[in-house]
């Protein structure tokens, strides 16, 4: 359901999102793909969203969960797309 919300929420506001299965095609995808804005989960399989995180950055936010619209609009609203954007989207 939150997957759904999430892909019209990102569609409405012209990005194109991509979805992974698990942490492992995440950073695969990350290998391949310029990304503006990732959203994981914390609970994944293969690797969960914080052992992405930390390969990824070296700190995440505490607050990641629940996810409010609110938040999401405001974040994605810093974000300038270059080009056609892109969004990377994982399990909610």
């Amino acid at each position: 359901m939150n997957q759904k919300l999430v892909l019209r929420l990102l569609d409405k506001m012209g990005y194109k999102a991509d979805l992974a299965r698990d942490g492992q095609q995440v950073l695969e995808a990350l290998g391949k793909n310029p990304y503006d804005v990732i959203l994981m989960d914390i609970q994944m399989p293969e690797l969960d969203g914080l052992d992405v995180a930390r390969r990824k950055r070296t700190a995440l936010p505490d607050d990641a969960k629940p996810l409010k619209v609110e938040d999401l609009v405001a974040v994605l609203g810093t974000s300038v797309p270059r080009g056609p954007s892109r969004a990377l989207r994982n399990r909610l």
